[in-house]
């Protein structure tokens, strides 16, 4: 998810990449390292949105299924068949 918003970051500013190395203090390889992984993000925004999307809602039902259990372990409630 964090790719994503990088991506989504740097569509809207042409000078992220020299920003970030700037504040970084970084030199050589690398500021060339940061500079092309801000660009790798950039292209692929939407795709790590989907799969972040996708995960978060998968770790969401996994959350709800184990709420759910606890709860039914709790008040003793019995599996439906």
């Amino acid at each position: 998810m964090g790719i994503a918003v990088i991506g989504f970051l740097s569509a809207g500013s042409d000078d992220l990449p020299e920003r970030i190395v700037e504040n970084l203090g970084l030199t050589g390889r690398a500021a060339d390292t940061i500079t092309d992984a801000v660009g790798a993000a950039e292209r692929s925004r939407r795709v790590a949105s989907v799969v972040g999307l996708a995960g978060l809602l998968w770790a969401g039902l996994g959350l709800a299924g184990a709420v759910a259990y606890a709860y039914n372990t709790v008040w003793q409630v019995q599996a439906r068949d």
